[in-house]
């Protein structure tokens, strides 16, 4: 027989370590965990109810490993007994010492006492790594936080799995050794650990306790002994502790240091909101050039090779730490790899989590950790979300996906939350992060009946909320949304912010069941994301009437109209929606489907037709509009033919098809009437309306417009009613009658307000604060462009605070604050930019040239609106194209170059007159008067003068005033 002490000297501790392990060789090598449940066996009946197990497997691994000797030989016995029988039961010969209690019993005795003269462990810190990226703000801070002076002596510091909590603590203590040369300790509390349970409060004190030189005899047998001893060792001296892996507030609470001098760094999965006096730091993903430069310090590559592909991998990684580390290890020792294989391999791949193993680290198995430590019903929950299609969730969603109430929903997202599982995006909404879901799906792709049946409940959800948000309310009309499980989406208020919220989500909803060719889901999903604009109280009809108004019935062709309202109607840039994609997810579910009905293709085509003149492509909306109509006459079904009818219209108008949009709808109303439907004959009449003012039939224009009014009006219609009074408030701007135009306005912002429609308040405001603005109102405009711009700023409408921001800019600008001006102008420059809004592109940037001459910046001046004048002109936009011109003519003109100051202005004359733009006209003329005023010719510049001033007067704009004065002027010296 071997002997089993043969290698370990004459120490009884190491004998004692080197005995156990040869037991467990003799017992067949049995796993820590087999022998820890079998003695827990042993003495299960002899513990108090509800007593729990002191640690056992933890215990008996520091056993065996020779870091620790058990403190009381009754404590070891059941263990001890357990390996004996298992070592009799193989029947395999061993050491008789091995199987021999008093002989043990004799040896305990004597490793303990040995214990009084181990010698104190002062400097127990993890091995710091070598490669340390993008964690510095983060290591500053805490280095800051713990300097001397410091009031606070615990820092936490949480984050999901991977981030690099571990990392960065070690790097800070090892910064902060020198400051505690009492001591620096690092317990791992393996919270999170593979195979192994957390540790215990008791052993890790006891664990302590030794290390600072206690005998082990001597240690106190209960929890709260072991911890008043501790903290009383600690009294006036400095020791850092970093506890790593904390499960909770409880497992650390009794090792936490009293003394002033001493610092304490914790690191959890968890948020321990508990722990009182602590200092928390949330540790997030790494930004993507931290990320990259990571990957590349681990991969071995250089700097210059692969840039994108390095991006594109480690976006791919989520930007996590671990994820990184490992994946750029295989490259490391892969030197033939490229990194375009190795990209283009990952992303295809459908199991990310499978390529980010390491020997003793793996993604997956970090993730699992924290999974296996959830309660049956949040590990349910948590796999459930896996399958929800879309970038984030809140409550309501999450009640319908587990089916259970809304309170219960949001008490296990916070829990999941707490845990580092999810992250919060804004109040009550969260987010999976991209690897963390892979594997909630992967853990929910198991059961796919459940799979299934959460996930039709969820789009369930998200269709009828939609679409609750989205149709148009009667007056008096049930509110479908008063329902526990359901938002109340009562209000236009909470309606709009609900599908603003949602509306990724609904974006996901509809491609999932797209692809899955589920086509009345699809439909709805269209239907609701289409149905967005008419929230913002103006649909295609309103937000066109803004970027249609400068052109005339004789300058638009097909051609020309098309692409301004391609480039520029822009309810897709004044909502921010991406209606193309929208259209082609559905265009992709309905080419896919089979054995479709008729009245569903019909509905479909109807809604791909909204679609489509949303998003611009007016040709794909005409002819989903005449196949939806041949259908309809086929079933029979009149209401809905003179919808379509109605629609279609409208899209020949926007073609410049003037004589067919005027038969469409004519035809409309005429099924309309003949139906009753009086709320649709009155939208029929509103676009017959815009049309007949077109084509110059004002008069008819407005008795139109009247009469949608008084139909609107007596069905209790009030929005459809504002948006009448909108469209005449509009043409009569247009044909220079600003006070009238002025005075419906007004009307209109009653109504918005009286309706609850915040967005439609906001955008008549804005309109109210540029005509006051013409009219020489400037501290009226001021107040109403600036509670425009709060409005639209709460909804998060980025395009409407650009127009506001815009009509703050040309008010601050002629007030002489020409600092402010610049700065909100700036900022409209850089939203209309973002938003590829290009008539708010050239808009902002003529301002911001303007706002450069003022303040005599001219050399930039005329960069600035030479851009907006090629933008104004590539899209037809004729009203921006002849203001610039004369913004463009008196920079020339106070450069000095007259000739040239003069043929820019008149071609902004030229324009205006093509388009019957009065105002931009009078101006060209008071240009080109300036112009012959400086070459001397008096009297073509008192004619010119005396033109625009007529012009002016009838108008009643600002510019009245300093033309007379200048008029008088001129002519008093020309006698």
């Amino acid at each position: 027989m071997p002997d089993t002490d043969s290698s370990a000297g004459d120490s009884p501790r190491l004998i004692f370590a080197t005995r156990l392990s040869a037991l467990f060789t003799a017992a067949g090598n049995p796993t820590l965990e087999r022998v820890a449940t079998a003695a827990e066996r042993r003495t299960r009946a002899a513990r108090r109810p509800g007593q729990r197990s002191a640690g056992t497997l933890k215990r008996i691994s520091d056993w065996r490993a020779g870091r620790n000797v058990p403190s009381q030989f009754d404590t070891f016995l059941p263990v001890l007994l357990t390996l004996i029988d298992m070592v009799r039961a193989s029947g395999s010969p061993a050491d008789g010492r091995l199987l021999d209690v008093k002989a043990w019993h004799q040896l305990w005795h004597d490793a303990l006492r040995q214990g009084h003269s181990r010698a104190t462990v002062v400097n127990a810190l993890r091995r710091d790594i070598g490669t340390f990226v993008g964690r510095e703000a983060e290591l500053d801070h805490i280095l800051e936080m713990a300097s001397p002076g410091r009031v606070v002596s615990i820092h936490s510091v949480d984050g999901m799995p991977g981030v690099g909590k571990t990392a960065l603590v070690t790097r800070a203590a090892h910064r902060l050794a020198h400051r505690f040369p009492d001591g620096q300790y690092f317990v791992e509390l393996n919270a999170h650990t593979p195979g192994q349970p957390a540790a215990e409060p008791l052993d890790v004190l006891g664990t302590l306790l030794i290390d600072i030189g206690l005998d082990q005899r001597r240690l106190p047998e209960t929890l709260i002994a072991r911890r008043d001893l501790w903290r009383d060792r600690l009294v006036g001296k400095r020791v850092l502790l970093v506890l790593d892996d904390a499960r909770d507030q409880a497992q650390i609470e009794s090792l936490l240091p009293a003394a002033e001098g001493c610092l304490t760094l914790i690191t959890s999965r968890r948020r321990l909101v508990a722990l009182d006096g602590a200092l928390p730091m949330t540790m997030k993903t790494l930004d993507p050039d931290a990320a990259v430069e990571l990957f590349r310090a681990l991969a071995g590559r250089t700097a210059v090779e692969d840039s994108t592909e390095v991006a594109e991998i480690v976006s791919l990684c989520g930007y996590l730490p671990l994820a990184i580390v490992l994946l750029a290890g295989r490259v490391a020792h892969h030197p033939n790899w490229t990194l375009r294989a190795l990209a283009t391999e990952f992303a295809a791949t459908r199991a990310r989590l499978d390529e980010l193993e390491g020997e003793q680290r793996a993604v997956r198995a970090a993730f699992t950790t924290s999974y296996d430590r959830l309660p049956p019903h949040r590990q349910r929950l948590f796999r459930r979300l896996g399958v929800h299609p879309g970038p984030d969730f809140d409550a309501y969603a999450v009640a319908a996906l587990d089916d259970v109430t809304v309170t219960e929903a949001r008490r296990q997202l916070e829990s999941l939350y707490v845990e580092h599982l999810l992250d919060e995006t804004a109040f009550g909404r969260y987010r999976m992060h991209d690897l963390v879901r892979e594997y909630a799906r992967s853990l929910a792709d198991a059961d796919p009946a459940d799979l299934g049946v959460c996930l039709d409940r969820l789009l369930d959800y998200y269709r009828e909320t939609a679409l609750t948000a989205v149709l148009p309310r009667r007056p008096g009309a049930a509110d479908a949304s008063q329902d526990s499980r359901r938002p109340d989406l009562g209000s236009h208020g909470a309606a709009t912010g609900w599908i603003r919220s949602e509306r990724a989500n609904l974006f996901s909803c509809l491609s999932h069941t797209a692809s899955a060719g589920r086509v009345a889901l699809a439909v709805d999903f269209a239907k609701a994301l289409v149905g967005e604009s008419f929230l913002h109280g103006m649909w295609v009809l309103a937000v066109a009437l803004q970027k249609r108004a400068a052109v005339a019935a004789d300058t638009i062709t097909p051609q020309t109209a098309e692409t301004f309202a391609l480039k520029d109607l822009g309810s897709a840039e004044y909502l921010a929606v991406d209606y193309a994609t929208v259209g082609e997810r559905l265009s992709h579910a309905l080419t896919g489907a089979t054995g479709l009905d008729s009245a569903l293709s019909a509905s479909a085509l109807r809604v791909l037709a909204k679609v489509y003149l949303l998003a611009g492509d007016f040709s794909s909306a005409a002819t989903c509009l005449g196949r939806a109509t041949i259908v309809y006459q086929e079933l029979g079904d009149r209401f809905r033919e003179a919808k379509a009818l109605s629609t279609l219209g409208w899209v020949w108008h926007l073609t410049g098809d003037y004589p067919r949009g005027i038969e469409a709808l004519e035809q409309a109303l005429t099924l309309l009437r003949d139906l009753g439907d009086g709320a649709g004959e009155a939208r029929a009449l509103s676009s017959l309306a815009w049309i007949r003012h077109l084509t110059d039939d004002r008069a008819v224009a407005f008795d139109l417009l009247d009469t949608a009014a008084e139909i609107n009006d007596a069905l209790g219609l009030r929005g459809e009613v504002a948006l009448n009074y909108s469209i005449a408030a509009w043409i009569r701007q247009l044909n220079g009658d600003y006070v009238e135009s002025m005075r419906l306005l007004r009307v209109t912002l009653a109504i918005y307000r009286e309706i609850g429609n915040p967005s439609g308040e906001a955008f008549v405001l804005t309109n109210l604060a540029f005509g006051d603005h013409l009219l020489g109102q400037d501290a009226i405009a001021l107040d109403s462009a600036s509670r425009s711009l709060a409005i639209y700023r709460d909804m998060g409408i980025e395009a409407g605070m650009a127009s506001a921001l815009c009509v703050l800019g040309r008010v601050h600008c002629r007030m002489g604050d020409y600092g402010i001006a610049a700065d909100v102008t700036e900022e409209a420059v850089r939203i209309f930019d973002r938003l590829a809004n290009n008539t708010g592109r050239a808009d902002s940037r003529g301002i911001r040239g303007w706002i450069h001459h003022l303040e005599g910046n001219d050399e930039s001046a005329r960069e600035l609106l030479q851009e907006a004048l090629c933008i104004f002109r590539t899209i037809g936009h004729r009203s921006g194209e002849a203001e610039t011109y004369v913004r463009l003519g008196t920079v020339l003109a106070e450069q000095g170059e007259i000739d040239q100051a003069l043929a820019t202005y008149v071609s902004a004359s030229r324009v205006a007159r093509l388009i019957r733009n009065s105002l931009e006209e009078g101006r060209a003329l008071a240009g080109i008067a300036h112009c012959y005023f400086n070459t001397g010719d008096s009297d073509a510049a008192i004619s010119s003068l005396s033109s625009a001033h007529a012009i002016f007067t009838r108008l009643g704009v600002a510019e009245t005033a300093s033309t007379a004065a200048d008029l008088d002027h001129w002519k008093a010296n020309a006698k």
